[in-house]
């Protein structure tokens, strides 16, 4: 059985993204979602490995609003 191994620092570093950022990808189920191992959330490493290219889009999206919206 696979066990959970990655914590959220772990996540962000692999995505190359801020715990804030990682937050929102969250929010909108655009990354892996954790699971909960005795109370802590942990993320499958294949899933997240396997998920990166996508999330580098919805990030690159994220960080284009906030940009855009500091401009104005």
């Amino acid at each position: 059985m696979l066990t959970p191994t990655l914590t959220r620092e772990q996540v962000a570093k692999i995505l190359q993204c801020s715990h804030a950022e990682l937050g929102q990808l969250l929010r909108a189920k655009r990354c892996p979602l954790p699971v909960r191992v005795e109370g802590a959330a942990r993320w499958f490493e294949d899933e997240v490995t396997a998920a990166a290219p996508g999330v580098t889009a919805a990030l690159e999206r994220v960080r284009h609003r906030r940009t855009s919206r500091g401009s104005s």
